[in-house]
C-alpha cells in the first residue's frame, strides 16, 4: 500500500476480501493507508456489516451477493494450486474442493473412505451465495457496491446473473420488488449447486451435502448477432441444440426481457430451411417480430426440451 501510495498518487485502491476485514478497527486501519474501498470478508452477518459502518463513514464498502462460495475462510484457499498448478488467486481454480477425498493414517498408508451416501461425500462442497431478495437490507445498512462471482463462468452465466441484479437492484431503488418471483425464478436457470445466503442472516448453512455437479433449469441455445427489419428475423449463433417448434427464451436488458419467442420457421445464412440447430456456432435466422438486441440471448429451459 505504501508502495502504491508513493508511485501511484492518483490511483483509487480497492482491498481485496482476502484480507478478511471483519471489524471497524481494521477498517480504519486500511482507511489511514489510503484504500478507498474495502470488500467485506464473506463470513459478515448483515448486523455486523452495520456496525462497521456505523462506526466509519469515509469509506466505501462493498459485498459478495452471488456466486460460487470458497469453503476456505475468506476465500485463501491453496488446494488447486497445490493439486493442479492453477492459481486460485489468478481466477484459475480447479475447484479442488468438489472433489471426493479419503482419510490416511501416515504410518500405516491404508486409506479410509468418508462416505455421507452412496455417492461420496461433499464437506467441503459449498452451495452458491444467492442475496437477490436481501438487497435492501444491505443498501439500509449501508453498503455501495455489490460483487457478483463470475470466474470461469460462460456469458450466458455472467449476462443472465448480471442482468437479474441490475433488474432487482433499480426495483429496489425506485421503492419496490415487482419483478421480484421473476427474478428470484431466473437465477434457478443458471448453473448453480444450491443456494444460500451465507452469512448474512446467521444460518451459516452453506454446505451442499447432496451434489457438488452444477444444475440449472435452462441451458444457453444462441447469442443474438442482430435483427434484420427485411426478414422480419432474429440472427442467431448457435451455442447448443435446439430445433424447429421449442420455445426459447429471450434474456435482454431491454424490455423485452424474458419473452418467448417459438422458433417455428428457421433457416440459415444461405436461406435453407433448418430443422434442428446443432452445429455450434452456426448462423440461423428464426422469424420473430419482436426485435433482440446484438449480444441479447436465447435459452431453452429444461422443462421444454424432451428430456435432453
Amino acid at each position: 500500500l505504501a508502495l502504491l501510495r508513493r508511485s501511484f498518487k492518483d490511483i483509487k485502491i480497492h482491498l481485496s476480501t482476502q484480507a478478511n476485514t471483519l471489524n471497524a478497527e481494521a477498517v480504519r486501519f486500511y482507511r489511514d493507508l489510503g484504500v478507498a474501498r474495502i470488500i467485506l470478508a464473506r463470513e459478515l452477518s448483515i448486523d455486523e456489516i452495520a456496525r462497521i459502518r456505523d462506526e466509519v463513514r469515509d469509506i466505501e464498502l462493498e459485498c459478495f451477493v452471488h456466486g460460487a462460495m470458497c469453503v476456505a475462510y475468506s476465500g485463501r484457499c491453496i488446494l488447486s494450486n497445490y493439486m493442479t498448478g492453477r492459481d486460485a488467486n489468478s481466477g484459475k481454480c480447479a475447484q479442488a474442493c468438489r472433489w471426493r477425498y479419503g482419510i490416511r493414517e501416515i504410518s500405516r498408508g491404508d486409506e479410509l473412505t468418508v462416505e455421507e451416501d452412496e455417492h461420496g461425500t461433499y464437506l467441503l462442497n459449498s452451495k452458491d451465495l444467492r442475496m437477490i431478495e436481501h438487497l435492501d437490507k444491505l443498501i439500509k445498512v449501508g453498503v455501495d457496491s455489490f460483487k457478483i462471482e463470475g470466474r470461469m463462468k460462460s456469458e450466458y452465466y455472467v449476462g443472465s446473473v448480471v442482468n437479474a441484479y441490475k433488474r432487482a437492484l433499480d426495483a429496489v431503488l425506485d421503492g419496490g420488488f415487482a419483478e421480484l418471483t421473476a427474478l428470484s425464478s431466473e437465477l434457478e436457470k443458471t448453473a448453480n449447486r444450491g443456494y444460500t445466503t451465507g452469512f448474512y442472516l446467521g444460518e451459516g448453512d452453506t454446505i451442499n451435502r447432496e451434489s457438488s455437479k452444477m444444475r440449472g433449469d435452462a441451458v444457453f441455445a444462441a447469442k443474438v448477432l442482430g435483427y434484420d427489419e427485411q426478414k422480419a428475423a432474429i440472427l442467431v449463433e448457435q451455442r447448443n441444440a435446439f430445433k424447429k417448434g421449442d420455445v426459447l427464451e429471450a434474456v435482454s436488458d431491454g424490455p423485452d426481457f424474458l419473452k418467448q419467442i417459438k422458433a417455428d420457421v428457421m433457416y440459415n445464412t444461405d436461406g435453407e430451411p433448418v430443422e434442428q440447430a446443432k452445429r455450434v456456432q452456426e448462423k440461423i435466422y428464426i422469424a420473430s417480430e419482436i426485435k433482440l438486441n446484438p449480444y441479447d440471448m436465447l435459452r431453452l429451459c429444461r422443462k421444454d426440451t424432451d428430456g435432453r
